[in-house]
């Protein structure tokens, strides 16, 4: 093959694939509503056990940061961008290798009269598919930041009652610790007026019963208070609480928003907000689903050349699926 043919060939393809991608304006996704990720949210900070007094700030910024549930959306996002990556890439060009007029009986039972073709076939997208995959794809990835933001106030909500947990727990078992030091004191009382004669002994078979109920009752408060810790710690991912104590005021109360107020916090609410990404994700798939019943057209070029003349000429080639069956109609 002469330099001059394999240049020509050359400048064949590259129309060739100049075309696939000029098939199809490029669709660059819209910035995603919910905010992104930050680098701190991203990257788990390895960070150890509270120790001291723990406030439900602290405790909040420690699960927001550390949660086993959050920990994974950082993941789940970077599959979502490559997805994206992918939805944007046009079908690869195929290379064709063909050999005619060979093996047969007489003079075609060699190369001699044999035809040799080269050539490169692109498929061409019609109906805008790839615009369309990056759409869904695009609406696919806000979707799962809105599931991070909701995720978030999801844990956020479990760190305030397990908080509160731990609150009421630590306030139980003060209000046994005190109830146990009553009972000693009254069980003594009531034992020096039995030792001087002034009670039957049993009054201080009564005392002693009291006693032992409000032992019994200081262990349940204790395991109570154990429990609800480890509870506070499992929402940071942790093993075994190391704080001394949650501070916080257990019988404060909070003034009731206005209605105004309400309805403001319930349209910024996740899973409200979501929704109309969700709409445009659904109406974008449905747009998709229909692009894909319209055929592809896939174009070729290439070399031919002819062992008994010893001579090339270019070949082109057009393909195109009749949709008789399968439109894509389901």
């Amino acid at each position: 093959m002469h330099l001059g043919t394999f240049m020509v060939v050359s400048a064949i393809v590259l129309v060739v694939y100049s075309g696939g991608q000029a098939a199809e304006a490029s669709f660059e996704p819209q910035a995603a509503g919910p905010p992104p990720l930050s680098r701190a949210q991203e990257s788990q900070t390895t960070v150890g056990e509270p120790n001291g007094v723990l406030t439900l700030r602290d405790a909040l910024a420690l699960a927001l940061l550390r949660n086993p549930d959050l920990g994974v959306f950082p993941y789940t996002l970077r599959e979502a961008d490559a997805r994206l990556l992918q939805a944007g890439l046009r079908p690869n060009p195929q290379l064709e290798f063909e050999v005619e007029d060979v093996g047969g009986r007489r003079e075609r039972g060699g190369f001699e009269m044999a035809q040799t073709t080269v050539s490169v076939g692109q498929s061409l997208e019609l109906g805008g598919k790839r615009a369309k995959r990056n759409r869904v794809a695009a609406h696919d990835k806000e979707m799962l930041q809105w599931d991070y933001q909701s995720a978030r106030l999801d844990t956020v909500r479990q760190v305030a009652r397990a908080f509160a947990a731990v609150l009421a727990a630590q306030e139980r078992r003060a209000l046994t610790d005190r109830l146990l030091e009553l009972s000693r004191q009254a069980q003594a009382a009531v034992a020096q007026r039995v030792k001087a004669g002034k009670d039957s002994p049993v009054e201080e078979l009564r005392a002693d019963v009291a006693l032992a109920e409000s032992r019994i009752e200081r262990q349940k408060a204790e395991r109570a208070l154990t429990t609800a810790r480890y509870n506070l710690a499992v929402t940071w991912g942790g093993r075994a609480p190391a704080f001394e104590k949650a501070e916080g005021d257990f019988y404060g109360t909070a003034a009731p928003r206005s209605p105004a107020r309400m309805s403001a916090a319930i349209s910024r609410n996740p899973d409200v907000a979501r929704w109309r990404t969700e709409e445009q994700q659904r109406r974008a798939a449905l747009q998709l689903e229909k692009a894909r019943g319209v055929p592809d057209v896939t174009v070729g070029a290439g070399l031919r050349r002819y062992e008994e003349t010893d001579d090339q000429a270019l070949v082109f080639g057009l393909a195109l699926p009749l949709p008789l069956f399968d439109r894509n109609q389901g």
